[in-house]
């Protein structure tokens, strides 16, 4: 029998009556996961900080399109697309629970367009992907978007960077490496683009792993793709990662970082997924 969402978290009821509407189901098991977290966030105080989410959940690839948070509130202006646009995934590369379980990606021919624009969101921003299997693949993008080569260009991604063993955040044209180790299944990453002439900061489940200064650029009305960047609306720097979840929106300090982090893995965990 379906539950009675009378109890639960009304974003996590509204997340499931959208999933149903786009032809997926929700088990108890994973209504439980997506209402826990909805209320972790809450108490953390970082749910206006996050203005896209999807924890790629669900009974099939229809239900893990629909992103969980569109907005920084439920009742506010709602960005992007009502579901995340599929370019090439098919059944089989998404699954529910297990320790390899997410979305995967192809790294050649796969990615999600969120429909969110990089113009609109706040110039001091985050970018965060829960990697369930890492794909270390040189120059690839887990999300993001950018007009290279343009004079001035602006890059808004992150990604792996200069070798396989680093992680890559570029905003405001801003380049730095964290060091993530030769196995980054089970990472929580997220990177800070403080606005110009600011710090920025990586962080693998809630660790700093490295900084930059950010430089001034002029932002792009791109929307951020999944599993590529977006280059001037063509999808690039394919990445062949398992996700368990992307977020895109207000950057966080790392006290937030860490009660974000801590929501994020204990939901992988209640899937079974590496977390």
């Amino acid at each position: 029998m379906r539950p009675r969402s009378s109890g639960y978290h009304p974003e996590a009821s509204a997340w499931r009556t959208a999933v149903t509407a786009n032809g997926g189901t929700v088990s108890t098991t994973t209504m439980k996961a997506v209402d826990v977290f909805c209320k972790a966030i809450d108490s953390a105080g970082i749910r206006g900080r996050i203005w896209r989410l999807n924890l790629f959940a669900g009974s099939n690839l229809s239900a893990a399109t629909v992103p969980l948070y569109r907005g920084t509130s439920a009742a506010g202006t709602q960005y992007g697309n009502t579901t995340d646009t599929n370019a090439n995934f098919v059944s089989g590369d998404y699954s529910e629970t297990g320790s390899t379980a997410g979305l995967k990606g192809n790294g050649s021919t796969k990615y999600l367009n969120t429909g969110l624009l990089v113009t609109d969101i706040p110039d001091a921003r985050h970018l965060a992907v829960h990697l369930t299997v890492a794909s270390q693949s040189f120059s690839t993008v887990w999300l993001g978007a950018d007009n290279y080569p343009d004079s001035g260009y602006y890059l808004n991604a992150i990604g792996v960077g200069g070798d396989t063993s680093t992680s890559r955040q570029r905003a405001f044209s801003t380049d730095f490496n964290g060091t993530l180790g030769s196995n980054s299944n089970a990472s929580f990453i997220l990177g800070n683009a403080i606005a110009s002439g600011g710090a920025a900061s990586l962080y693998r489940n809630s660790t700093q792993i490295g900084t930059a200064t950010t430089s001034s650029r002029t932002r792009t009305g791109l929307a951020h793709y999944v599993f590529a960047a977006n280059r001037k609306n063509s999808a690039v720097d394919f990445n062949g990662s398992t996700l368990g979840a992307y977020s895109i929106g207000e950057s966080m300090t790392q006290a937030q970082v860490s009660s974000f982090d801590s929501a994020m893995r204990t939901f992988q965990a209640a899937l079974g997924r590496n977390a």
